[in-house]
């Protein structure tokens, strides 16, 4: 059974050209945003996607689903704030 923990809404892949997607080998993909890491996917039955502080998004069945469980991630205002807080070196 593949796992969703964040909406689906299409399989189409995410259309965002400030996401660069890296492939170093056969099974993992590694998301950066401005030359800053903000996630990866990795294939095992299915697609498993984190965020950019290595929190599970969720398994997914199409790779464009965990793509855009990444941007989503990234765009949050939640992701934001915890981003800004470890760059900042503030702890809460």
């Amino acid at each position: 059974m593949i796992e969703n923990l964040m909406p689906q809404a299409g399989s189409e892949p995410v259309a965002d050209e400030q996401v660069h997607w890296d492939r170093p080998c056969a099974d993992l993909w590694i998301a950066t945003c401005d030359s800053r890491y903000i996630g990866m996917i990795e294939r095992d039955h299915g697609f498993v996607a984190h965020d950019g502080l290595s929190n599970a998004l969720g398994r997914f069945e199409e790779f464009g689903d965990a793509q855009r469980a990444i941007a989503i991630a990234n765009r949050s205002p939640e992701g934001l704030d915890q981003r800004t807080e470890l760059e900042s070196g503030s702890n809460r």
